[in-house]
C-alpha cells in the first residue's frame, strides 16, 4: 500500500493521512547516488491528492534486498545489568512501539510495532534515558529502533542455542544482522499541477540530512572508516535520528568535512566518505549502511534475443588511461613524481596510443615516518590499483528496458524481482555485440504499482576469472 504522512509524522505504523491511488509511481536509485521517487496522481473525488504537499512523506514499496550483516567489536559502557546480551534473540513480553530513539518524548518517531511473542535481536547494551532503560533492537520485519528493556526478554543466542544467565564480558561482539528492506519513506520536495493530474517528486528520507550541517570534522588518520561514519553524524550541528553502521576498516589521511551537510559528507563524489574510504551505501529508513561492497553475484543471465524489450551496450574510452602519473609530496610539500615518471598498464600493446592521466596520492608524503623510497612505493601501488580497478578499460554500460519474463525458461520458477538487486553481479550475453561479460547493477527504475523493474543499468567493469 502507498500512503502519505504529514511532514512531522511520528508514527509510521498507520496509513498516515491517507492511502493513495496514483496512476504512476516509480523509484530510481543509483549506486552511491540519488534515491528518488516520481509519482502522478489524479484529482480524485476523495481529495487524496490534496495531501501531496511539499514536505509530506510518501511510503512506497521498493526492491526487498537484504541489508549487509555487520559485525562490530564494541566496548560495553552501559549499566543496565547482567542480563544484557547484545547480539542475541529476545522475545516480546509486552506489546510496544519501536521508536527511533530511546526515551518518551514528543520528538520520538514510531517506526514499527512488536506484539507479544514476536522475536527481535538486541543490537547493543541497554541505554539509560531518564529513569528507564532501552534496547536498540531490530525486528523480523526489518524495523530498527528502541524499546523499553522491560518489554523484551532474552531467549537464545543467534545460533539458536539455549542461553544461560552469564553476564556480559567487558568486550562484546555486537551484530547488526542482515534483514529485508521494507517499504521506504520519501519526502516530497516538488509538486507540479496540470489540468488532469498532479506530479510529485520526492527524495528518500536519507536526504533530510541535507538540511543539517557539519562546520568541521577532521577525523584522525588512524581511525578506520567505520568510526568515521559514526563521527559524521555526531559532528552535525543538530541531533539526528539517523544511525550509521559500517564495516569499513580502510583508513585515509587528510580527510576533512567542512561546511558540508551530512548527506554530502557521505556521498560527495570527490571528498565524501564513500569516495575517500572506498565504500558503498545502502539506505533503509533512518539506518545508513556503509560497506566495502553491496550486492552479490546472481545466477541471472540477461541476453539479447530473449524477449527483452531492448538492450543497449555503450562503450566509452573518454576517461580511459594506459599510463598513470602518480603525484606525491616531497619534504617541502611540493609535488613529487616518480623517477620513471609514469606507471604503464600491463595490458598496453605496442600499437596502443599512449593515454596519460595524473593521480594524486596524498598519503605518499615524505616526512616524519616516511622516506622517499616508501613514498615512491605508495605511488606505484596506487597507480597499479587504478589499473586493477579498470582504469585502462573502456567504461562499458548495459541498459536493459522492461524484461518480459514470459517464455524465458530460467525465469519461470523465479522472478527477476526476487533475484537481482542494486550492486549485484549479472551475467550479460550480448551476442549481437559479440560480447559476454559480468556487470554490476548500478541503477534501476522500479514500478511501485506492479512491483517490477522497468529499467536496469549494468555498469561497473568486472573481470571474469
Amino acid at each position: 500500500m502507498i500512503c502519505v504522512f504529514d511532514k512531522n509524522a511520528k508514527d509510521f505504523t498507520t496509513n498516515g493521512l491517507s492511502p493513495l491511488a496514483p496512476i504512476k509511481c516509480e523509484v530510481t536509485e543509483i549506486l552511491n547516488g540519488e534515491y528518488r521517487l516520481e509519482m502522478k496522481h489524479p484529482y480524485d473525488d476523495f481529495g487524496k491528492w490534496e495531501y501531496l504537499q511539499p514536505g509530506n512523506i510518501i511510503k512506497v514499496p521498493v526492491p526487498k534486498m537484504n541489508t549487509p550483516r555487520i559485525t562490530l567489536i564494541t566496548k560495553d559502557t552501559t549499566s543496565g545489568g547482567e542480563e544484557d546480551k547484545p547480539g542475541y534473540v529476545y522475545t516480546c513480553i509486552t506489546a510496544t512501539y519501536i521508536n527511533d530513539r530511546p526515551g518518551f518524548n514528543l520528538e520520538s518517531t514510531r517506526l514499527g510495532y512488536i506484539d507479544v511473542g514476536e522475536e527481535v535481536i538486541v543490537l547493543g547494551g541497554s541505554i539509560k534515558h531518564g529513569d528507564d532503560y532501552f534496547y536498540n533492537i531490530t525486528s523480523k520485519g526489518g524495523v530498527t529502533g528502541y524499546v523499553l528493556v522491560d518489554c523484551v526478554a532474552y531467549v537464545r543466542d543467534l545460533d539458536n542455542t539455549t542461553g544461560g544467565g552469564s553476564s556480559l564480558k567487558e568486550d562484546i561482539q555486537e551484530v547488526i544482522p542482515a534483514k529485508k528492506i521494507r517499504d521506504q519513506p520519501f519526502r516530497i520536495y516538488r509538486v507540479v499541477h496540470s489540468l488532469k493530474e498532479i506530479t510529485v517528486y520526492a527524495k528518500h528520507i536519507f536526504y533530510d540530512l541535507q538540511d543539517n550541517m557539519i562546520l568541521k570534522y577532521a577525523p584522525d588518520a588512524a581511525l578506520e572508516g567505520k568510526e568515521v561514519a559514526e563521527g559524521i553524524l555526531s559532528a552535525a550541528i543538530s541531533s539526528t535520528s539517523f544511525s550509521a553502521y559500517s564495516s569499513v576498516t580502510e583508513k585515509a589521511s587528510g580527510v576533512v568535512f567542512e561546511n558540508m551537510n551530512p548527506a554530502d559528507a557521505f556521498l560527495n563524489e570527490t571528498d565524501g566518505f564513500c569516495a575517500r574510504y572506498h565504500a558503498e551505501i545502502l539506505r533503509d529508513w533512518y539506518d545508513v549502511y556503509l560497506v566495502p561492497k553491496i550486492g552479490e553475484e546472481s545466477n541471472i543471465t540477461i541476453a539479447d534475443g530473449k524477449n527483452l524489450k531492448s538492450i543497449t551496450y555503450d562503450a566509452d574510452i573518454t576517461d580511459m588511461a594506459n599510463r598513470i602519473i602518480p603525484v606525491g609530496r616531497d619534504s617541502s610539500g611540493n609535488s613529487m613524481y616518480l623517477p620513471e615518471s609514469y606507471i604503464q598498464s600491463p595490458d598496453m600493446q605496442d600499437d596502443d596510443i599512449p593515454r596519460y592521466i595524473t593521480l594524486d596520492v596524498p598519503d605518499a608524503a615524505v616526512g616524519e615516518g616516511m622516506t622517499q623510497d616508501e613514498a615512491y612505493t605508495k605511488m606505484r601501488n596506487a597507480a597499479n590499483a587504478e589499473f586493477d580497478a579498470g582504469a585502462d578499460l573502456p567504461v562499458e554500460t548495459v541498459t536493459v528496458d522492461y524484461i518480459d519474463m514470459t517464455g524465458i525458461d530460467e525465469y519461470k520458477s523465479i522472478g527477476l524481482m526476487d533475484n537481482i538487486f542494486l550492486g549485484d553481479l549479472v551475467h550479460v550475453r550480448a551476442r549481437r555485440f559479440k560480447r559476454d561479460f559480468i556487470k554490476r547493477m548500478t541503477q534501476y527504475k522500479f514500478d511501485c504499482l506492479t512491483q517490477r523493474y522497468t529499467k536496469i543499468t549494468l555498469g561497473t567493469p568486472y573481470d571474469i576469472e
